[in-house]
């Protein structure tokens, strides 16, 4: 029989390392699941399409392609509408979702420079934009329009079928 070949000794930066990602993990194991708020009321006419952007983004993930999707067309849609007051909570979550979806879209390759693209635009509307307010908003929703194409390109190529972004501005317009 052969001998054996020892293992080496972890290094204490390797121990350090395992050790630093075990707290991380058990940390999140212990953090609370931000659970949904209940959505706005949504107006009549829109009404289904507000409770499909609910429904969305209650649904565990499929993968980030996807959650940023339809995190976006939820923020989109809320803005789009003019959701207020009790609503404020919902589409508090909503960005925060889409927060969550960007920061792993800029780990993907193809995806990346989209994702930044529209981090730096959020900044620029809510910090350094020389628009009258009244024009923030719409900086706003141009950002995400062009986020929501860009993800609804490279889904198509793919091989996923998402829904046209421009379904959801007819939605809101009527």
């Amino acid at each position: 029989m052969g001998k054996r070949e020892k293992r080496p000794k972890p290094t204490s930066d390797e121990s350090a390392e395992a050790e630093a990602w075990l707290a991380e993990c058990s940390a999140a194991k212990l953090e609370p699941v931000k659970q949904q708020p209940p959505p706005p009321a949504w107006p009549d006419p829109v009404q289904h399409y507000g409770a499909l952007a609910a429904a969305a983004l209650a649904s565990p993930p499929t993968d980030h392609l996807a959650r940023a999707f339809d995190a976006a067309q939820a923020v989109r849609f809320a803005l789009g509408i003019g959701v207020g007051g009790a609503g404020g909570a919902w589409l508090a979550f909503a960005e925060s979702r889409l927060e969550v979806a960007c920061q792993a879209l800029r780990e993907d390759e193809e995806l990346a420079q989209d994702a930044r693209a529209f981090a730096a635009s959020e900044i620029a509307v809510s910090k350094h934009s020389r628009s009258p307010p009244s024009l923030r908003k719409l900086e706003r929703l141009a950002a995400l329009d062009t986020l929501r194409f860009a993800l609804w390109g490279y889904a198509r190529q793919r091989g996923q079928r998402f829904e046209h972004p421009t379904r959801l501005l007819e939605v809101v317009q009527r």
